[in-house]
């Protein structure tokens, strides 16, 4: 059953046809419940830009925490002491860059809840975490943390024992919250995203195309043009404005521009004969990671500063673009050309403040696909020292097995794991796409069937970490799973060795 006021029942309907509509429903509701027709006066400051991309982070996001929309109350829950801000303004602003967004809020650095789990995604824009706490006194000591910093509160926060969610504005940014009972009982998980600065509203339509609703991070259009002729119109008014093409699915069509990336779905829904639906929604990134304009299956993951992408021609075509792509902005390619590893190849840039983007690459038939990372120095840093202390930990084991049995445990793979790589302390495999959580959730059952404990997950359908104990020993499980591109999963041992066990007949 649809609920909600007649607008959003409405809009609710229009999206059920688009692959993208439960994510659109929730945003609209975590930016102010039903939506107005006719936004107010202007209240928010212009941003000023910055041409320099890939801006010097702090802090290493170790996954993509997990997170899911709070539930929507039988009736709203109002914030008293909370000034309300306007849903829409009159200003047209500038897609902000790393810098800009990290001036105004940085999610990094935003306090959390005590006894935070550290095991979670904090990037600029994004914080994800579980904490032992109930939902009410933690939605109400984060929400004061963000009106303490002057953000204002929009109108019809929800909050009860269960779920809380609000969504906040400041010089133009939009800020949503959400706090919801966690794996356990005795937990809660939070999550904060900054959606960046745009005015949704303030967007270039075609000629025709009516505002119907308008939030800070959702905004929606309405034409009687068709739908090839609206999509083809919306994307040249974009390219016009400096948005570069960053993906597509479906009916939706992905832009870049600075920090923010701005999603646009053109739909004719089949309650509506004769319209077409433009609807906008707007995401902050941590990382201004750039893609070719031909790019296809372009999955970014902000938590992971992680870029995605498949692009037509050799490898060399790919490194070629980040080199010209990324030069103004100081980034070096630390080798000639790029190294090749059989199938793979990879090249890494860093610039004079110690960053690194690593470009990994496979060539297929004619097509590169490539997953593009950015680290901050301080990452790097962190990510040499976890290394070193991984080898002294084998020479350690090694030093171990000399001197007694190790002993061993079966992991049974999945029928479909391909391209399996074992050795007695670590199992690489992949998977067809969109199979990597199920087929772990069932090996994690499996090894609890055999006295491991699991500890609760990190991360969530596209990317996580599962972590079991057992006496002394620990196993990792880790999986990719971003869309259109094979699973990845790596399963690591502490103290024992796997061996791979063959499926019963």
């Amino acid at each position: 059953m649809i609920g909600g006021c007649p607008a959003q029942r409405s809009f609710q309907l229009r999206c059920s046809v688009s692959r993208r509509s439960a994510w659109i429903v929730a945003l609209a509701i975590l930016a102010g419940g039903c939506f107005r027709s006719s936004p107010p006066a202007a209240t928010a400051t212009p941003q000023k830009s910055s041409a320099s991309p890939l801006p010097t982070q702090a802090g290493a996001p170790t996954a993509a925490a997990a997170s899911r929309p709070a539930e929507q109350p039988a009736s709203p829950a109002p914030s008293p002491a909370a000034k309300t801000a306007p849903a829409t303004d009159e200003v047209i602003r500038k897609p902000a860059t790393v810098e800009e967004a990290a001036r105004v809020i940085d999610l990094r650095t935003f306090p959390r809840l005590d006894g935070a789990i550290e095991d979670g995604t904090r990037a600029v824009a994004e914080q994800s975490y579980e904490a032992p706490a109930q939902v009410k006194p933690s939605f109400e000591f984060i929400r004061n943390k963000l009106l303490a910093a002057s953000w204002i509160e929009q109108s019809h926060s929800y909050v009860t024992d269960e779920s809380a969610s609000a969504s906040f504005v400041r010089e133009g940014f939009h800020v949503s919250l959400s706090v919801f009972s966690g794996a356990k009982p005795s937990l809660v998980q939070v999550h904060l995203k900054n959606h960046g600065n745009l005015n949704l509203a303030k967007l270039p339509v075609p000629p025709g195309a009516n505002l119907q609703h308008a939030f800070p991070a959702v905004a929606s259009f309405i034409t009687s043009a068709g739908r090839k002729e609206t999509a083809s119109a919306t994307k040249k008014l974009l390219l016009d404005q400096g948005w570069k093409p960053y993906g597509a699915a479906g009916d939706t069509m992905m832009f870049k521009q600075n920090a923010v990336k701005l999603s646009a779905t053109v739909m004719s829904p089949p309650a509506m004969p004769g319209k077409t639906v433009i609807d906008f929604s707007s995401e902050q990134l941590s990382a201004d990671i750039p893609a070719p304009a031909d790019a296809e299956e372009v999955q970014y993951a902000d938590g992971l500063n992680q870029l995605n992408l498949a692009s037509e021609g050799e490898p060399e075509k790919l490194a070629d673009f980040y080199r010209q792509e990324l030069a103004p902005a100081g980034w070096k390619p630390t080798t000639d050309n790029i190294v090749k590893d059989r199938l793979e190849s990879f090249m890494i840039f860093r610039n004079p403040a110690g960053d690194l983007i690593s470009l990994n690459m496979r060539d297929l038939k004619g097509k590169t696909r490539a997953t593009v990372r950015y680290q901050t120095a301080e990452q790097v840093a962190e990510e040499k020292r976890r290394m070193e202390a991984k080898v002294a930990a084998r020479e350690k084991e090694k030093a171990a097995q000399n001197a007694a049995p190790t002993p061993a445990v079966d992991v049974l793979l999945p029928q479909e794991a391909d391209d399996v790589e074992a050795t007695p302390s670590e199992i690489k495999f992949q998977l067809p796409t969109g199979k990597a959580e199920a087929a772990v959730s069932a090996l994690v059952k499996n090894l609890e069937r055999g006295g491991w404990e699991a500890q609760p997950r990190d991360g969530q359908r596209e990317a996580g970490r599962w972590a079991l104990t057992k006496d002394d020993h620990e196993i990792a499980i880790l999986y990719v799973d971003p869309g259109l591109v094979p699973a990845e999963i790596t399963i690591e041992a502490s103290g024992i060795q796997l061996k791979r066990a063959l499926p019963t007949p």
